[in-house]
């Protein structure tokens, strides 16, 4: 198969519309310390290792699409440990761990009450 020519510029758009970013990968350090990407070493990742946009076989427009649509990932999360909360009130087992995190979660909660 022969692909298009593209552009440096249009390689990265690509990946960016569907939700992909430096903010996404870490490098690490010799020295163990742990730094997200440059903006700059993700590009270059991306133009030299990442696949040409014609050769994905299936429409992945669908992520971006989604990102743009789904709540932050505060509220998100907020409703997961209010429903876990109704779970365990309800005499569901979250095991030993789901039980030690929510209780961890609650006690913020508790004390560190919202303003009224």
């Amino acid at each position: 198969m022969e692909l298009r020519s593209i552009t440096r510029a249009e390689k990265i758009q690509f990946y960016r519309d569907l939700g992909f970013s430096e903010y996404q990968h870490n490098h690490v350090e010799s020295d163990g310390t742990v730094r997200t990407w440059t903006r700059e070493e993700w590009e270059e990742n991306v133009v030299e290792f990442w696949r040409h946009p014609d050769l994905h076989e299936k429409d992945l427009s669908y992520i971006a699409k989604r990102r743009e649509l789904y709540p932050d990932e505060v509220e998100q999360l907020d409703v997961i440990w209010k429903i876990l909360s109704h779970l365990r009130k309800n005499g569901i087992d979250l095991g030993e761990e789901g039980s030690k995190m929510l209780d961890r979660i609650e006690l913020i909660k508790s004390s560190i009450p919202k303003f009224s």
